[in-house]
Parts: structure tokens; C-alpha cells; sequence
């Protein structure tokens, strides 16, 4: 078994998630991926 390698990456909406897995899926560039949705907390420019 080769190297393991872990992409973490964000997508602007679910379909572009879906649509990007897909292909690389069938490309075999990946060997699986987990898409879930996620709510995000951060401080951005001071505010």
C-alpha cells in the first residue's frame, strides 16, 4: 500500500462538493472522501 495522504477543503455549495468527488472518484485520484457539512466560529479582522 502507497503513501496515505488526508485533503481537507471547502466547496462554496453542496453540488460542487458532490459534482468535484464524483469525478475524482472516477478518475481514481481518490480512493474515497467523506463530505459533510460544517458550521464555522472564527474572529476575522477583529471582529
Amino acid at each position: 500500500m502507497g503513501e496515505m495522504i488526508l485533503v481537507y477543503t471547502t466547496f462554496p455549495d453542496w453540488e460542487s462538493a458532490e459534482r468535484i468527488t464524483k469525478e475524482l472518484l472516477e478518475r481514481k485520484l481518490i480512493a474515497c472522501a467523506n463530505l459533510r457539512e460544517h458550521k464555522a466560529f472564527y474572529w476575522w479582522e477583529g471582529k
